[in-house]
């Protein structure tokens, strides 16, 4: 089950279920190339784990498509350990879906988003935000990071 909160009603009256849908294949796409690059973590090695939940903070620029910035988490464990977040790298074709997304939402007459905002979990159920503000990592703030904290907020639920 997917949660695409930002198109609830969105393309009533007239736009076509086909934008939708394209767009829904997107995200399908970009959940499953994300839930593939979780094992390319920043420090370490793989090795064993299992993630459970991973969230990507994604900046685009809002002039140039190849101009980003990511923070990316993945919540994982070694068998019988404790939950520990680990920052993950998106691959060179991720990020090339997120800048297409863009663009086929734009196309839809949504404009360019710069901050997309996802969160996966190992069932495969997504959620998508965008946001059209200045980037802060991307406007030189490289200290902006979202998801700092993220371990503890998720035991926190």
């Amino acid at each position: 089950m997917k949660d695409l909160p930002v198109f609830e009603g969105l393309f009533g009256g007239g736009k076509s279920k086909s934008v939708v849908q394209d767009i829904t294949a997107s995200q399908d796409r970009i959940a499953f190339l994300l839930a593939r690059d979780v094992i390319d973590i920043s420090d370490g090695e793989w090795g064993n784990r299992e993630w459970v939940e991973l969230a990507v903070n994604h900046e685009l620029d809002p002039n140039e498509d190849l101009r980003s910035s990511t923070q990316a988490i993945v919540l994982a464990r070694h068998p019988n350990r404790h939950l520990e977040a680990l920052g993950f790298r998106l691959s060179a074709q991720t990020k090339m879906e997120l800048a297409g997304l863009r663009a086929k939402m734009d196309a839809a007459g949504q404009g360019r988003w710069t901050i997309a905002d996802i969160v996966l979990d190992r069932g495969g159920t997504y959620t998508f935000s965008f946001r059209h503000e200045d980037p802060p990592r991307i406007n030189g703030d490289l200290l902006h990071m979202p998801l700092k904290g993220y371990l503890e907020r998720y035991n926190a639920r």
